[in-house]
């Protein structure tokens, strides 16, 4: 995996690594079993395709039309094959994107429908069994019940996004309803409850502002619950931990004591991502506030080592050799 000026991390330029790395062999595995049953198709439908023009009996057309009817299925599905080889290759090479991955799912889909225009099948009228009604009636529960759960991901997606857009503009109260009715659709999805921690702590700040601590001290533990829950559902994912620590240096103007559990989670989050500069710069940032300038200047200096035109870090580095 590559880090960007960001520190996010980006996908492996492999997509067959990409997969492995993200979806585990069981993945990887699904992925090649597509690739494999593409390649079969082009293949079978490149014969198909020449056998059905030449053994047709209704086809009342010359031998010479035929040869080249023959001759332009054969070559528009050895161009269809040779395009989707070409992706394979990129794709060892890079990872995929929106407009790739509808070639790699077209090419096969385009192969399929050129060969079965060359079919003369004669239509009959076929009365459905008892067994073939139920299995239709299974695929269409199963589908309904497919599209009812997509529609319920949307719309708890929607959810999130309108929430996630008042907290970026400060309104926290608007903010937590459009959050929590995300939740009430999508309960096992961490990011929704990490952006709900997010509104909590910023209702808190504002409640504090107005010096109604009384008020502000529910939502200090729904903050910290909600963070809980989201790094619980997904331990490993370290933008949880950014944002946990994020939500627990707010409350901690509030609170200095959860400015140690702060620098407890980002001293978690170094261990997970230790190449991440920007989590080692914001430990430092909290030793500060600690007064902890020793091993402030320590990891500043890793900082700097590893990303040398971290400019912030530079400029506190020099800062505490003027004041200290």
């Amino acid at each position: 995996m590559v880090s960007e000026w960001d520190f996010l991390y980006n996908k492996a330029h492999n997509e067959y690594l990409n997969f492995l790395a993200t979806s585990g062999s069981v993945g990887l595995l699904s992925y090649l079993i597509v690739i494999g049953s593409s390649l079969f198709i082009f293949f079978k439908n490149f014969q198909f395709s020449v056998f059905n023009f030449q053994s047709n009996s209704n086809l009342k057309i010359s031998k010479n039309e035929n040869s080249m009817k023959i001759d332009n299925y054969k070559l528009l599905i050895t161009a269809l094959g040779a395009g989707y080889f070409g992706l394979l290759i990129a794709n060892f090479f890079g990872f995929s994107t929106v407009s790739t991955q509808l070639e790699f799912f077209l090419f096969p889909a385009f192969a399929i429908t050129v060969a079965s225009s060359t079919q003369y099948v004669e239509s009959k009228k076929n009365t459905l069994s008892n067994n073939q009604k139920i299995a239709v009636l299974a695929i269409l529960l199963t589908t309904s019940y497919i599209l009812l759960t997509i529609l319920r991901y949307w719309y708890a997606d929607t959810q999130f996004a309108m929430g996630k857009s008042y907290n970026d503009q400060g309104g926290y109260v608007k903010g937590q309803t459009y959050l929590q009715n995300a939740i009430k659709y999508l309960p096992s999805e961490p990011i929704f409850h990490s952006e709900l921690a997010n509104s909590y702590s910023g209702i808190t700040l504002s409640l504090h502002e107005l010096k109604k601590d009384n008020e502000a001290l529910p939502f200090i533990d729904l903050a910290i619950s909600e963070s809980v829950k989201a790094t619980t559902l997904s331990p490993t994912n370290v933008n949880l931990l950014r944002n946990q620590a994020g939500v627990l240096l707010k409350l901690a103007t509030i609170d200095p004591k959860y400015l140690g559990l702060a620098k407890e989670t980002l001293i978690s989050a170094t261990q997970k991502a230790p190449t991440d500069a920007k989590f080692l710069y914001n430990l430092a940032l909290t030793y500060m506030r600690t007064e902890d300038t020793d091993e402030a200047v320590k990891l500043l200096g890793k900082v700097i080592e590893m990303k040398p035109n971290y400019n912030e870090a530079k400029n506190l580095l020099n800062m505490i050799h003027k004041t200290f």
